[in-house]
């Protein structure tokens, strides 16, 4: 019995095994396309809520507390004038 193979010949594969193939990464694609876009589905809000609590006690602006007295005008000059007082600039050219 001759069990050798010639030269010549090349072996016979069946062509079904590549149309599986094929059909396993077109199929493997299309998985891997609608997890990518239903992954921004999910999406949490992030807008910040105006009030929150925190140990049962409601959360107040800055310029609420004793020294300010609610009053947001004299809160904004005073962070304006501590603002300026920090420029490095303004220290060395004295301007």
């Amino acid at each position: 019995m001759n069990t050798k193979i010639r030269p010549t010949q090349q072996p016979q594969y069946s062509q079904a095994n590549g149309s599986k193939r094929a059909t396993v990464l077109v199929f493997g694609g299309l998985v891997l396309g609608a997890m990518l876009g239903l992954s921004a589905c999910g999406e949490i809000d992030q807008k910040a809520k105006t009030e929150k609590v925190y140990a049962k006690k409601l959360d107040t602006h800055a310029y609420d507390g004793d020294k300010f007295k609610g009053d947001k005008a004299k809160w904004e000059a005073s962070l304006a004038q501590r603002n300026g007082s920090q420029n490095e600039s303004v220290k060395i050219n004295g301007k």
